[in-house]
């Protein structure tokens, strides 16, 4: 594991595109509509990152009837992370217990 400040780091991450508000898409992405491949109404977006340095090399937004369902990350190294959200509770509370970080003893934690 390695630690970083979190401001830098959370810029960089796919998880900022739905966090940050000021985020403005355009400056930090090439966004594409792609074609409709699918009998369901889902419009996908890719978002390429502009900086060639990104963590990650495209992401990919699935909304269906405005709402987002999926989120696709595919890494420079071939590997690719699927989130499904579904059910979706917006503006849920959530316990800050469901927060917590609980590393196993054999984890090696490095701060830079």
């Amino acid at each position: 594991m390695i630690l970083r400040d979190l401001e830098t780091a959370r810029a960089d991450t796919p998880i900022a595109l739905l966090t940050q508000s000021t985020l403005v898409l355009s400056d930090r992405f090439k966004v594409v509509l792609l074609p409709s491949t699918t009998a369901t109404e889902a419009e996908v977006f890719l978002l390429s990152p502009q900086d060639p340095d990104s963590l990650f090399q495209e992401v990919q937004l699935h909304f269906v009837d405005a709402t987002l369902e999926q989120l696709l990350i595919y890494d420079h190294l071939g590997q690719s992370t699927t989130v499904r959200f579904r059910p979706m509770a917006i503006e849920q509370a959530l316990a800050p217990s469901l927060f917590q970080l609980e590393l196993p003893e054999n984890v090696d934690v490095i701060e830079g």
